[in-house]
């Protein structure tokens, strides 16, 4: 009997060694093509954190990548050329870097400060930045979006729950137009 749990948990120690494997492989090669796209690798152009600390290396720092970015969102730029947004980023990086108070936020907090304060200043740039914090990088902020959003919801809109059928009842409602002004429940005064 002892001997048979030994082989047992060996068995598992193997499989699941073999599954963990399997299920890094699959995220890795399902992820990986998003991760390494060039225009997210160029959006880390805006992370002060990877910027090089030496003021020559700095001030060449980022131009392949702010360029892509540039290239990719130029139609909401309003005409500005691209040597307008670079002279403004190299001035941006220079204050960033110097200014310990600037330095030593996290990535969020100091583009939101950046965004606040110097935008009349560096509107240019900035509009490329505001582009770049829209975009998720993970679904944290999705889901802060969604808490928020239910921290408003009105109490007695209580949440939806319904059988695999009913949906396709709601859809053709829906598609039909009926309903809505019939069943709308009076809100608590």
């Amino acid at each position: 009997m002892y001997k048979r749990q030994e082989v047992e948990r060996s068995r598992f120690k193997d499989d699941k060694g073999a599954i963990i494997d399997a299920l890094h492989e699959e995220l890795r090669d399902r992820f990986c093509k998003v991760l390494n796209h060039p225009i997210l690798e160029a959006m880390r152009v805006f992370d002060h954190r990877v910027w090089p600390s030496d003021p020559d290396t700095l001030s060449e720092f980022g131009e392949k990548q702010l360029r892509l970015l540039y290239e990719e969102c130029k139609v909401y730029m309003d005409g500005t050329s691209f040597d307008v947004v670079w002279e403004q980023f190299e001035e941006v990086k220079e204050m960033i870097n110097t200014n310990e108070g600037l330095h030593t936020r996290k990535y969020a907090d100091l583009w939101a400060q950046m965004l606040c304060k110097f935008s009349p200043t560096y509107s240019e740039l900035l509009r490329l930045v505001a582009i770049v914090l829209v975009v998720p990088v993970d679904t944290s902020e999705c889901e802060r979006v969604f808490s928020l959003m239910n921290n408003h919801k009105p109490q007695d809109e209580g949440a939806v729950s319904a059988q695999p059928g009913e949906l396709a009842q709601f859809d053709d409602v829906v598609q039909r137009g009926e309903g809505f002004a019939t069943r709308r429940r009076a809100r608590p005064r």
